[in-house]
């Protein structure tokens, strides 16, 4: 492959070679000169002497046709100026570009050089002196200093440079424009994998450092790169670039959104792109409506390998696509688009608008996508946008700092879906969130595993194990010492949910078991349910069937029965009066057997219903969530994933009256300070074995 080929991407209007159409702007005496003594491109610039302390004097040009810079090809104006005595300039408009479709009238003009600018990096001309090199696009209205008539666009054809001093003393020339070029910036291809692959600094060799080129597109020195246009690297032809210690610089200045920064072309399976640089954005956001002049970092194309490290400052907008390997990077930016792109062991400060995500649309991993990356605030709006009804997200080592309470429109979190439950499962710290109307349940998933063994270290299967919050837990609802309390009317005999009246805690599990008692007829009953949240435990559909005519008090024939979704510990009651209850114990094929129904009644002809309410709860009436009720399985381990807010006591118990072998219950206590590990030896009872 060859060596690295760069091009610009626009059209030059004159080369300011020779005077041929130029005149005295504004100003009298001596026509233009093309000469050498201020020359930045090739060989010579058309000069003037101007020494007004009255108006801006200078030299314009007047092309033999019409351009137009409507069109996204030539958007830009790279001017390149220059006043040899800088020092004496008049400080409120020293230097004036314009450009026009008139050259008496009908023309912008731009204040580059003074305190009267419209953005501060004209405010004074450059205190090092020399030529005066910036981008232009005469569509943005904002910019203009002043106006003669009416400009149009689309016919541009006129272009201008004038100077003022505070004291006039030049003795020779020394107001000069060079080279006329418009367009949008540098595009690189090629380069040799082998021996050189392009880098940032083959535009400067290319532009700046190539006298016959010299578009004004980039300057630098050292490794420092400033571009005042797009850099373009790789199309579909196929290009490799590795740059990881160049620092380009995109200096603010008259230009639009979108045609300052970095595009990278990935059209080409053989492409192999690798951007580690410092890219550091000058541009600012103005305000009133105005232009965004930071600049935008977009990877377009599927094709080949791409991978970034680069640090982005003061950056509008980043996209990736699915190709991106995206690590170790620092990116400062209003908008991300991650595309499937892999971002981790990243951080993104996220300066967006407000009450608008920086990251839409993400998708999540564990070493894919976008896991492993610190989100810092570093202006306005959230990080993320959530927008799937009934979403589960993931994040996989993901910190948030800097960003504002629940509900406020810089929280880290904007959940933009209106209704469902948005669940967020997460580690380390809680992000903070708004919704627009969702339920959201954040769950910091921790493991609470309880390994059995009886005295010689055998695994002990079918061990009921139990945890529970500790009394000492005196600020947390749900546990024996300080149940949940139900709602006064909302929890009927058939339905479906149980409502409390406080919040539900956030770390109970997401699923789990909820165990009502009934403090008038001292009596309790257990209950799946599926999810939780607000004031609300919502239990799996409702499951219905009938016996057969064979039950008795603790048994129920029912041909499926088994198959049906009835579990162990489920309540089930006949679904007529006088709507008696039991627990169910244990399920065959087409027999399931309980505790005895109440009241003493039997269960033969009786039509029974499971995950609904067993009866009517009224105030006064209470609940608890055990955090685990698990049997352990061959290994004898039950475990369970806990939503960790803080280090948590609880009581573990464990039990097993099933079997052969008979134990003495287990209980302990606990602290749970992230994943929890706990092993019970269970004693054998040799007296009842």
């Amino acid at each position: 492959m060859a060596v690295a080929s760069v091009v610009f991407n626009g059209s030059r209007i004159n080369a300011a070679d020779v005077a041929t159409g130029w005149t005295n702007y504004v100003g009298g005496g001596a026509a233009p000169a093309a000469e050498a003594q201020l020359a930045y491109q090739n060989s010579l610039a058309v000069n003037k002497k101007v020494i007004s302390t009255t108006q801006r004097e200078g030299v314009d040009y007047k092309y033999g046709s019409t351009i137009d810079m409507t069109n996204a090809l030539y958007k830009l104006w790279f001017v390149k100026v220059i006043v040899a005595d800088s020092f004496s300039l008049n400080t409120t408009w020293g230097v004036e570009v314009s450009i026009g479709s008139g050259d008496t009238s009908n023309f912008h003009q731009y204040n580059l050089a003074g305190s009267g600018s419209n953005l501060t990096c004209y405010n004074g001309y450059p205190p090092q002196g020399g030529y005066l090199i910036t981008s232009i696009d005469p569509n943005i209205d904002t910019w203009r200093e002043a106006e003669s008539g009416t400009y149009v666009q689309s016919a541009t054809t006129w272009w201008a440079v004038g100077a003022q001093f505070a004291s006039g003393a030049a003795k020779s020339e020394n107001v000069a424009m060079d080279a006329i070029d418009i367009g949008t910036g540098l595009t690189i291809t090629a380069g040799d994998g082998a021996s050189t692959e392009g880098s940032f600094l083959d535009f400067v060799t290319w532009d700046q450092n190539t006298t016959t080129n010299r578009y004004g597109v980039v300057t630098g020195q050292g490794n420092i790169v400033r571009s005042h246009g797009l850099l373009t690297i790789g199309t579909a032809s196929v290009t490799e670039f590795l740059d990881t210690t160049s620092i380009v610089l995109f200096p603010d200045g008259y230009h639009s959104s979108g045609l300052v920064g970095v595009a990278v072309g990935m059209s080409h399976s053989s492409s192999i792109i690798n951007i580690g640089s410092l890219l550091i954005g000058e541009g600012t956001i103005n305000g009133g409506g105005s232009e965004d002049t930071r600049p935008d970092f977009v990877v377009t194309g599927t094709d080949g390998n791409f991978d970034c490290s680069a640090t982005m400052q003061n950056f509008r907008n980043v996209t990736f696509t699915s190709i991106c390997d995206v690590a170790n990077a620092d990116i400062e930016c209003e908008l991300l688009t991650q595309a499937s792109a892999n971002i981790s062991n990243s951080t993104i400060r996220t300066n967006s608008l407000t009450s608008v995500a920086c990251l839409q649309s993400p998708t999540f991993g564990e070493s894919s996508d976008l896991h492993d990356v610190d989100f810092i605030q570093a202006g306005a709006g959230h990080a993320i946008e959530l927008s799937t009804v009934n979403g589960s997200y993931t994040f996989t080592n993901l910190t948030f700092t800097n960003y504002g309470a629940d509900g406020t429109d810089s929280a880290a979190l904007d959940i933009t879906a209106a209704s469902g439950i948005t669940t967020v499962n997460y580690t380390g710290t809680a992000p903070t969130y708004k919704t627009a109307g969702a339920t959201v349940v954040l769950n910091n998933s921790k493991t609470l595993t309880v390994t059995v063994k009886d005295e010689n270290n055998v695994a002990v299967q079918g061990a009921q194990v139990y945890i529970q919050k500790s009394a000492t837990e005196t600020g947390e609802y749900g546990h024996p010492a300080n149940p949940y309390t139900s709602h006064a009317t909302n929890n009927v005999r058939g339905d479906g949910t149980f409502d409390i009246t406080q919040t539900v805690e956030t770390d109970n599990p997401a699923s789990g078991w909820l165990f009502v008692r009934d403090n008038v007829n001292k009596d309790e009953q257990t209950y799946r349910y599926t999810s939780r949240g607000g004031n609300t435990f919502t239990f799996p559909a409702a499951i219905t069937g009938a016996d057969e005519g064979g039950g008795t008090s603790t048994t129920i024939v029912d041909a499926g029965i088994g198959a049906s979704g009835i579990v162990e510990g489920d309540t089930i009651h006949n679904t007529a009066s006088p709507y008696q209850w039991a627990i169910v114990l244990s399920l065959d094929t087409n027999s399931a057997t309980t505790t005895p129904l109440s009241a003493g009644g039997s269960w033969a002809g009786l039509s029974y219903s499971v995950n609904t309410l067993a009866k009517t709860y009224a105030t006064g009436d209470t609940a608890t969530v055990p955090l685990m009720n698990e049997e352990t399985n061959a290994s004898g381990i039950a475990s369970e994933s806990y939503n960790y807010g803080g280090e948590m006591d609880v009581d573990i118990r464990v039990r097993l009256s099933t079997g052969s072998t008979k134990y003495f219950p287990y209980k302990t206590t606990a602290t749970i300070s992230g994943n929890m590990s706990v092993t019970a030896v269970l004693i054998e009872d040799t007296i009842i074995s």
